[in-house]
């Protein structure tokens, strides 16, 4: 499993619903909150249900390329509309460390749901 992702949190916006007026609002919002971190060279990527309007709005405002990556998100155990990591096209896992310490997800229950959805990835 790939460890170490870089989370940008924003605790004042924990336990909130609609935040954000749209997508394309929340697409500009995150780019100016990204636009001193990211390099000439980076490529946007946008993961479909949601992702991709957010995406396409932060490639265009930091006039970096854009393309749309297809993961599966690793559900959490108890509120499967959320997750707390995903897996590659390729097999790669990647967690949210931050949210598994805070959710405190024993190992056991990781393995259990990275394995559920590795089944469902490789089912469809």
């Amino acid at each position: 499993m790939s460890t170490g992702v870089n989370v940008i949190d924003e605790p004042a916006l924990r336990q909130k619903r609609h935040v954000f007026q749209n997508r394309l609002k929340a697409g500009q919002i995150l780019a100016g909150k990204i636009n001193g971190l990211v390099s000439t060279d980076a490529l946007i990527l946008g993961i479909p249900a949601g992702g991709v309007p957010v995406g396409k709005t932060v490639a265009r405002k930091l006039h970096r390329p854009f393309d749309v990556l297809v993961v599966r998100k690793i559900q959490i155990p108890f509120e499967p509309e959320a997750g707390f990591g995903a897996i590659s096209p390729d097999g790669t896992v990647f967690l949210n460390e931050t949210l598994v310490k805070q959710l405190d997800l024993k190992p056991q229950a990781i393995s259990q749901c990275v394995e559920k959805t590795s089944r469902v990835a490789k089912s469809s």
